[in-house]
Order: structure tokens, then sequence, then C-alpha cells
């Protein structure tokens, strides 16, 4: 004590470093006063699980003087000591004592060899190791993402300023001491830790801190408590919700401000379970109780976002129809009652459960935006558009023309491209139910209004991810999703262009950009050119989408319907002869139409 005292006093920027034995930790930082001490209680109690007694050490500390805290050095192993992973295992209690030493105050110490899991006990006389040890590359990547990211964030859990611990209560009302529960921060950041250093399970809550020694304006001091609303600075506020992450899982969650200040926090945890989280941040609720939407959707689950998670929310009165839609069940269902071999007839009921999710589609949309214009009429183009995409493999039975062998060759054109095609077939199921949407807001543009809301949406995500589920490759999947967005872009092209010369018409598909990326067209060597198969394709799809535009019905004829897919093949015909003659070169390709028209 002398040597401290004159320490103190006469050299007083010296650091003065303790090595304690047997537990004696507490005398040399309280009553002798050195700066740091070895800390073996945290290494013997969290490994023999003596939770109660570690609890009460951190308890006396805080009672005599919180910035005590700060002059431990935690550790798990030390030269004298077995290693840590002798003592600590590689498992979640290993992970869950390295999360509490690198998130309470004071000075978090790695022991050599500890994060390569080295199990050699070595002195401080050895000059090399003996044992023939490599690092253990598990116990390594688990190092770098779950406690590296910790230890680069010490200085929200370094100080003592805003630490707080907490009693865990479980069900029954008592206080589990097998649970540790704190929180810290530094300036407007908080970080709430728990860890459950027991193989067990157990359930409780979290809502006011144990007693800590404050200082008064009279260097006195008393022993006070705070709430988990105010450790972790939030407002209480019945209109404001708190986001969070876990630094482990990297999940975020979402608590209501009011319950936390007035109840605390529950938690589920089974052996050795542990979280830090960590980004506290408040939002108020807006006029339509979007977060209290969110909260109770939810129901405590984390979600890598909390943002998307609430967009989905949102957007779940069209996402969730669409899903009925686009999903490998329903798909492969329509593709299975389609017109081919002995079956004719499209179901009844099949067009019937088609209609009613159409309905199920536009009401949602109706909900989110307040469009309800043209209800009726979409969800019939959709049924009898869905019937004729149905009916292609036997439209000549369903609409015979006798001695039509341009009729004939048109169908053949159209079933070749769907010919043990499952993409193309998915295709024109996604466009078929999509394409007509934008009406709801009226026909002037409809097709730009489909295509943003098919993008804004996320409808485009949910068909790719029913195309990963059928099990199409990433690039099929990518081709159909892109290619029911030019085809919703490209309706009524040839209702609009037929009267126009050929050459025109390749122009303006040309000039268009999402055009050009399809068609692959690249400069080289100052020439553009053009992906074959990709023309092909496409001619083909502006020819299905001629013909579907002209689906039979009470609106269309049989003969109108003759006459453009007659018209729509005669095209195709023209731009593939075309193509023949144009080496892949762009401009060799119009450069056909203008040789023909001189």
């Amino acid at each position: 004590r002398e040597v401290v005292d004159r320490v103190a006093r006469e050299v007083p920027d010296t650091l003065l470093l303790a090595e304690a034995f047997w537990m004696m930790e507490g005398y040399f930082v309280r009553t002798l006063g050195m700066h740091r001490v070895y800390n073996s209680a945290f290494m013997n109690l969290l490994r023999n699980e003596d939770n109660a007694n570690f609890h009460q050490v951190i308890k006396n500390t805080l009672e005599f003087d919180p910035e005590i805290l700060k002059r431990y050095v935690n550790f798990m192993n030390n030269p004298d000591e077995r290693t840590a992973v002798d003592q600590f295992g590689k498992g979640d209690k290993y992970f869950g004592v390295a999360v509490m030493m690198a998130t309470l105050p004071g000075l978090p110490m790695f022991g050599h060899g500890q994060i390569e899991g080295f199990a050699e006990k070595y002195g401080m006389e050895f000059k090399k190791a003996y044992w023939n040890e490599t690092p253990d590359p598990h116990l390594v990547e688990r190092h770098g993402r779950e406690i590296f990211p910790l230890l680069h964030r010490r200085y929200l859990f370094s100080g003592i300023q805003h630490f707080l611990m907490y009693d865990f209560f479980s069900a029954g009302g008592h206080v589990n001491e097998d649970v540790y529960a704190y929180s810290n921060g530094a300036g407007d950041e908080r970080a709430l830790v728990l860890y459950h250093n027991r193989f067990a399970e157990t359930q409780g809550w979290i809502h006011t801190s144990v007693g800590f020694a404050a200082k008064e304006k009279d260097d006195e001091k008393r022993i006070i408590q705070r709430s988990l609303a105010a450790g972790l600075n939030l407002t209480g506020s019945p209109n404001d919700y708190v986001i969070f992450r876990d630094s482990i899982s990297n999940l975020e969650y979402i608590r209501s401000s009011r319950e936390i200040a007035e109840r605390g926090l529950f938690f589920s945890l089974h052996a050795y379970q542990y979280h830090v989280f960590v980004d506290f941040r408040e939002v108020q609720d807006d006029d339509f109780h979007a977060y209290r939407y969110l909260v109770e959707y939810l129901s405590g689950r984390g979600v890598p976002s909390i943002e998307l998670a609430l967009n989905e929310l949102m957007l779940a009165p069209v996402q969730e129809p669409f899903r009925q839609i686009a999903n490998p069940g329903y798909f492969q269902y329509l593709l299975d009652n389609r017109s081919s071999g002995k079956q004719t007839a499209i179901p009844e009921a099949l067009l019937s459960e088609a209609e009613q999710k159409a309905w199920g589609l536009v009401k949602g949309i109706e909900r989110l935006t307040g469009y309800d214009r043209n209800q009726a009429q979409i969800v019939q183009t959709i049924r009898d558009r869905l019937s004729t995409v149905l009916k292609l493999g036997r439209m000549e039975e369903h609409l015979p023309v006798p001695g039509g062998k341009k009729y004939q060759d048109a169908l053949e054109y159209l079933r070749s491209g769907l010919e043990d095609k499952r993409t193309n077939w998915f295709t024109l199921f996604g466009w078929v139910f999509l394409h007509a949407l934008g009406k709801l807001g009226g026909t002037d543009d409809y097709e730009t209004r489909t295509q943003s809301w098919v993008e804004e949406w996320q409808l485009s995500r949910i068909l790719s991810q029913s195309g990963d589920e059928m099990g199409l490759d990433p690039e099929s999947n990518w081709r159909m999703v892109n290619t029911v967005h030019l085809l919703i872009g490209q309706q009524e092209w040839f209702t609009n262009l037929m009267d126009d010369p050929v050459e025109e018409i390749l122009r303006r598909w040309l000039s268009q950009e999402e055009i050009q990326r399809y068609l692959g067209i690249n400069r080289y060597k100052d020439v553009l050119w053009y992906n074959k198969e990709a023309f092909e394709e496409f001619v083909w799809w502006m020819t299905m989408l001629a013909v579907l535009e002209s689906s039979p019905s009470a609106a269309v004829s049989a003969s109108q319907f003759l006459e453009q897919l007659l018209g729509a093949y005669e095209l195709a015909e023209e731009l593939l002869a075309a193509a023949g003659q144009s080496d892949y070169q762009v401009n060799k390709l119009l450069k056909a139409f203008q040789t023909a028209k001189s």
C-alpha cells in the first residue's frame, strides 16, 4: 500500500500491473489500488459455471466503484493455466465466454494459440512448441465472424459510464444467475449483451439493472438502479419503435419502445446461447401504423432487414396473390392441362381457378394503390389469353380452318418454340397474369405502368424465385424474367405497326435499349453485330405476342384471330429470311429490306 501511495504521489503516470492468485483480484485493485490485475475469477467461475458467484463479484464491484471494472484483465487462459480449448472446448460455450471477454469493461486478453485452437500447455521457459499442431480453420473462421467484429467496436464496451448489468427474471419470477445480461455504449450508441452459461433451456425478462454506486455532488455515493429503456437510451413513447441488429447472427429485430420501458425485453435462450445487439435506432410509426403491424407480423422473429420486411409487409396484398400464381406447383398444373396428345379440351375448372387468382391479384393492387378501373375487363383478358396459350398444341381442333396450309405452318412455327421448353411455357404463364395489370390505372401507357409495378413490387423477384424452385438454370431463369418484362413493353406492337414497312418496324425495335440488350447487340471493329439465336427467339416471341393479342373471345372473332396470326407469321418469315442474309450484322439486316423494296 505504501508503494502504491508513493508511486501515485511521486510518479503519477506510472501504470501498476498486478498478477494476483487465488481470487485475490478485488484486494489488489480495491485495497491496494493497482491499475490492472489479472481477473482469474473470469476464467475459473465461468469455466465451472459458478454463475451466482461471478455475478456477485461484478455486483460487489459495481456497488463499491464501477470504475474498478475497467482495471480487470479478463482471460480464458495464460501460461500458468490449461489452454482455453482444454478448459472451454471449441463449441458455443467457448464462444459465449469469448463474447463476454470481448464485451465487458476492462481488458480482453487472448492466450497463445487460443484463436488457432492449440491444446499444448506451454511454460514461460519453452523455446518452441513440442506438439505438432496446426490451426483449426473452423475455429479461426468463427473468431473472424463473431469475435473480431466486437473487438473492432471495443469503444462500445470498454467504458463504464453507460455500463449496466441486469437480472434475468425467469417465468417463475426468480433471478436466473446463469444468464448474464448487460448494456453499454459510447456517445449515442448502445449495445446489449446476453449469454446463457449453462447446458439448459431458459426463458425470461430483463427490465431493471442491478444496483451500482453513483457519485452525488458532494462526492457521496448512493446505490441506484436504472431501467433497460434508460440503458438503451430509448424514449418509451407509445408511437416509437426500436430497431436493432444481432452482431452474431446479423439479423435485425424490432420492438415497441413503450413495451421495453414498461416490461423490458423477453428472451428464450438455449444452452450456451449468446446475443450481442448493436445499432439501436428508434423510428416513429406512421399514420398507417406500419411498424406496429410489422411487430405483430414478425412476432419477435429476426429478419435480414427490417426495412425489407416492412416493404414486403406493405406489398403483401399484391405479393401474396402473385405467389399463389407464380409457383412451381401451379405453373406445372397449367402445363399438364394444356391441349396435347389426347387432351383437347381445357377444363372449365382450370379457367375458373385462373380467373379467381387474377381477381385476387387485381383486388390486391386496388388495396395497395386505390386503382380500380377496368377490373372485369383485365380479368377476362387474362382468362382468354391463358385459354389461347393452353390451346396452342391443338389449335387446329379448337379453331379448324379446312385446307389452310399457311395456317398449319403458322401454328407449327408457334409450337416449335414450346416443344420441350419449360422456360418458354413458364414465361408465357408469367406474362399472361401480369401483362394487363397497368390498365387498372387507365389504358394510357399502361404497358410502362405495368413494367414499373412489376419491378417496384418485386414481382420479378418472386417470378425468379419460382424459377429457381422449378429447377431452371440461372441463365434460363434470368432469360424468363427479362423476357416477361420485354413482352409487357411490346404489347399491341402488331396492331400499332402493321401498316408500317418491315424495315421501319425493325428500326423501331433496334432503337430500344431493352431490345438491344436482348439481342446482344455489340460493336466490334466498327461493325454492329447481333446474336443469331437471340434474334430468332425475339422474332418468335413477337409473333406469339401478336397472336395472343388477338385471342379469340367475345371481343375478337375467329376470322380476326386468323388474320392476325397469318399476318404476324408472314412478317416473321420476312424477318428471318433477312437475318439469313445478314451475317449477323445489324446494317446488313436493315439493308436486306432496302434491297427488297428497291
